[in-house]
């Protein structure tokens, strides 16, 4: 069975258990544990070896300005469950007062309010808070996710600009070497003013192109600020020049598992918390239907004319009532209504993450290999431009082509090398979608 079968029929057998009972939809987490969701396995990007880039990710997933306003929201929702749980007890408040004339008195008196939950309503109330707090967490855990591929894809990217602008001043020093060649010969007579102006204009576009990729490499850079934050090691991102036989890493494929997937998606914990927060919810709204029960303890203490305090001037009281809702029962089931179509959003949300990475890891598992083989397509490519370019030197030398043809090997070359460079970062790119895909961290 294939991975988009066997998580297509995990789908429908999560939408079969969520609808068979609300009060028992948080049963349907397909085998996940939100016990420790910071658990971190391997790191997939120190298979690019870059010990900057590995920094860089650390850095950005600690201290990274989106993680950090992420992280707020766990303090929320904190707040808000206790919030929640302390509804479960009774709260007790102090009262007094004193007349402070000719012959004074005073009273303190002690009121204490409970209303008990008896059905429930708040008890899933506060689980519901729990589980939304849990599900902030994941939302912090893909957060650091997206960012850890944000800073690896700008990182290639710069890379590959700065590799692209070698090839280029590489180029600018051939096109150079040849200008003053070409001014030569038609000194001499074996080269034309075409064959000058086509030199020139060649030296002129990889001039511009250096020009341009300097300022895209400074781009670059500062998005990479963006997402690290304040790191000294981005410093170097300025002072480090890249060699001339740089290569783009080529870590091995990865199998994704369907077992172990929805461990490591954080957005399909997300989903899967935000159902189950809803069916307490849902729970909750169908318990405020039923009666409510609560308690009130008064106890006096007064104080007469100066006169000394003894047991015989404390007074106390204890009510019971219940409350049935008659008149505003429409608005409750209103809310009833509404906590349903929540429920049915989240569900129909959490079939559409898993669909949703389903078709992303098959997709960017086909680009992964199509953009493998087209690079290695484009280095033979180069390989050849580079052959082409030498046998055409020698042909001219020996007068079988003319200096036009040099040139013309010579662009070919050119675009060679920056359609490889393109191809190769292209392919960089698809593994860290792909891994990103696959969340393993």
């Amino acid at each position: 069975m294939t991975i988009k079968n066997r998580l297509a029929m995990t789908v429908c057998l999560a939408a079969f258990a969520a609808c068979a009972s609300a009060d028992r939809a948080y049963k349907i987490s397909p085998a996940i544990s939100t016990a420790d969701l910071s658990t971190e396995q391997t790191q997939w990007w120190s298979g690019l070896q870059d010990p900057l880039l590995n920094g860089l990710v650390a850095s950005g997933r600690d201290s990274g300005l989106d993680v950090l306003i992420a992280e707020t929201q766990i303090d929320e929702n904190a707040a808000f469950t206790r919030t929640q749980f302390a509804r479960l007890f009774p709260s007790l408040s102090l009262t007094g007062n004193s007349d402070f004339t000719e012959f004074p008195d005073g009273s303190a008196a002690l009121r204490l309010d409970w209303e008990l939950d008896i059905f429930g309503a708040v008890r899933a109330s506060v689980k519901a808070a729990r589980l939304r707090g849990l599900a902030s967490e994941a939302v912090v855990a893909d957060i650091r996710r997206l960012v850890s591929s944000q800073i690896v894809a700008t990182y290639i990217q710069l890379r590959a600009r700065q590799v692209e602008a070698a090839l280029a001043r590489q180029s600018a020093l051939r096109l150079t070497e040849s200008l003053d060649r070409i001014e030569r010969l038609s000194n001499a007579g074996y080269a034309t003013a075409l064959d000058l102006t086509r030199s020139t204009r060649q030296l002129n576009e990889v001039s511009s192109r250096i020009e341009s990729l300097r300022g895209q490499e400074r781009a670059l850079q500062n998005a990479l600020r963006q997402l690290v934050g304040n790191n000294d090691d981005l410093d170097l991102l300025y002072s480090t020049s890249v060699a001339e036989d740089f290569t783009f890493p080529r870590p091995p494929d990865v199998t994704p598992d369907p077992d172990t997937l929805f461990d490591q998606r954080p957005d399909i914990r997300v989903a899967i918390l935000t159902v189950n927060a809803e069916a307490y919810e849902q729970l909750s709204a169908r318990r405020s239907l039923y009666p409510s029960i609560s308690l009130q303890g008064n106890g006096v203490l007064n104080d007469s004319q100066g006169a000394p305090l003894s047991v015989s001037g404390i007074s106390t009281s204890l009510i019971g009532s219940l409350v049935v809702p008659l008149i505003g029962r429409g608005r409750l089931l209103a809310q009833i209504d509404a906590e349903n179509a929540q429920a049915d959003r989240a569900l129909l949300e959490y079939e559409q993450t898993v669909l949703g990475v389903v078709n992303e890891i098959d997709t960017t598992q086909a680009q992964l290999r199509a953009n493998r083989a087209a690079a290695d397509e484009q280095r033979k490519a180069l390989e050849a431009a580079a052959k082409a370019l030498e046998l055409s030197n020698r042909l001219f030398e020996a007068g079988e082509i003319s200096y036009l043809d040099v040139l013309i090997t010579e662009q070919s070359r050119i675009d060679s090398e920056r359609a490889f460079v393109l191809a190769e970062e292209a392919a960089a790119l698809a593994w860290v979608q792909y891994m990103t895909a696959l969340a393993i961290e």
